[in-house]
């Protein structure tokens, strides 16, 4: 499993937008990919639940990739948190 905490920057916290790009990220991976903050925890191919998360700026994620291509998941799901979220 690789995990890692990331911080929202976006002044507009999370939206549609964006919440769609992690899932289509999310479908190029047997991995699983989930999303928590606090005690919420959520898996990155539902839309839905992503946003009904309703993140804002300075909200601290923890991302969990577990499965069998969880180095290069983890790595891409890195690089997009880091570039839009």
């Amino acid at each position: 499993m690789r995990r890692f905490t990331h911080i929202v920057k976006n002044s507009g916290g999370f939206h549609v937008r964006q919440a769609g790009m992690i899932v289509k990220l999310a479908k190029e991976f047997e991995s699983g990919i989930e999303i928590s903050r606090d005690s919420e925890c959520v898996t990155a191919n539902r839309p839905a639940a992503l946003l009904g998360m309703k993140l804002g700026q300075g909200d601290l994620l923890t991302i969990s990739v577990e499965g069998t291509d969880e180095e290069s998941a983890a790595k891409k799901v890195m690089e997009f948190f880091d570039e839009y979220i």
